[in-house]
């Protein structure tokens, strides 16, 4: 699985679409650690440069936790 992973989405984010929170980043990796299938995480998009490497963090430790 191959995921584009746009930290865009973000609340902070000036530029955001939707209203994305670091909660809901790690419950997002933990569903896709769920999957478990070999994976691809490509940090791509996000402009509140402060926050992007938390969310970052925030959905690669959700990832970890929801693996079987």
């Amino acid at each position: 699985m191959v995921v584009a992973l746009g930290v865009d989405a973000a609340a902070e984010d000036p530029e955001a679409p939707l209203r994305v929170t670091p909660s809901g980043f790690r419950a997002a990796g933990r569903r896709l650690g769920a999957i478990d299938v070999p994976t691809v995480l490509v940090q791509e998009g996000g402009y509140a440069l402060a926050s992007i490497g938390a969310l970052v963090r925030d959905l690669l430790e959700g990832f970890e936790e929801g693996r079987p």
